[in-house]
């Protein structure tokens, strides 16, 4: 019998997708199921990198140049940290913007996403080349050299509800 396998932290990834808004949900998903996967996930730590998934994943959608390529999304460990990257192929713009969220008209729904992320992450870079612009954000400390719950709440709590009609809550019945 064959000694078993240490237990690594995951590989970086890198998903495309259409650029559209239906893509966002699923772009999330896929994130979410990554990190929960890495060896020591820090668990409270992984709604601040859902969201900010989503935000830079709606962004891209909505001010990239949807009829060009797809969005990329990548996942990456440095450290003990989390990289999160959202790639589109916007012309880009200055980060930080000249204006703060106290700026943003109080009943518009736009304008706040990238607040939001700052907020919510450590560091936040916007890098613009050649048509294709890239929000890069790291959250510090998301791993810890010790074990990971076995908990199978933890999977559940970063998957969306299951819709009739779904193979998985076919299953369950």
């Amino acid at each position: 019998m064959s000694a078993p396998l240490p237990d690594l932290p995951l590989g970086p990834f890198e998903y495309r997708f259409a650029p559209t808004l239906t893509s966002v949900r699923l772009a999330r998903h896929v994130f979410a199921n990554w990190v929960e996967l890495l060896p020591g996930v820090v668990v409270d730590a992984i709604d601040d990198l859902l969201i900010a998934c989503s935000e830079l994943v709606t962004n891209a959608v909505r001010h990239g140049d949807c009829t060009a390529a797809t969005v990329i999304l990548r996942g990456a460990v440095d450290g003990n940290n989390v990289v999160l990257e959202v790639e589109d192929s916007g012309d880009g713009f200055a980060w930080p913007v000249a204006h703060g969220i106290e700026d943003v008209v109080v009943h518009d729904e736009n304008g706040r996403g990238l607040f939001i992320v700052e907020a919510l992450t450590d560091e936040m870079q916007v890098l613009s080349s050649e048509g294709r612009t890239v929000v890069r954000c790291v959250k510090h400390d998301m791993l810890r050299q010790e074990e990971t719950s076995e908990d199978p709440a933890l999977s559940a709590r970063f998957r969306a509800e299951s819709h009739p009609g779904d193979a998985n809550t076919a299953r369950q019945r």
